[in-house]
């Protein structure tokens, strides 16, 4: 990540960076802190024509609208964005979890790669899987579950 096209804020991390179509990826991590022991980073990506109409879709929108989907070359835009979340994951701290989410199923499936790069699924109360999610990997191991034979 380079400075100049990062933004900090105390539990807000925004990434903006121009793309090889003219279009913008801008990246947001924000921290929740729930009830539980870990601090929980969310991440939101939005590919738009200008900083602006991301800034303004996330301070606003984001909470109420979905993310449109346009198909217009922004399949660098989430190889690019890939690669901030998996630099971002190795520097959370000790007691924060990176989680990623999605709105429909088109995003679920281009998500699902990052169970290539450690994520593993979290899941509601029913067992759905709503979200893809990964702590430190500087700090911690998963252990797959071994299968039992009978």
């Amino acid at each position: 990540m380079t400075l100049c096209s990062t933004v900090k804020r105390k539990s807000e991390v925004r990434i903006f960076e121009k793309l090889p179509n003219g279009l913008y990826l801008n990246l947001y991590f924000f921290r929740k802190r729930p009830k539980t022991r870990f601090a929980q980073w969310h991440v939101a990506l939005y590919i738009s024509k200008t900083r602006k109409e991301a800034n303004k879709w996330f301070n606003n929108s984001s909470k109420r609208k979905k993310n449109p989907i346009t198909g217009d070359g922004s399949l660098i835009g989430l190889k690019r964005a890939l690669d901030y979340i998996l630099e971002f994951s190795r520097l959370i701290g000790f007691y924060e979890e990176l989680i990623v989410n999605w709105e429909d199923e088109r995003r679920r499936s281009a998500y699902r790669y990052l169970k290539r790069h450690g994520f593993i699924d979290y899941c509601d109360k029913e067992g759905n899987i709503t979200g893809y999610g990964i702590r430190n990997p500087n700090f911690y191991e998963w252990i797959p579950k071994e299968e039992v034979s009978r």
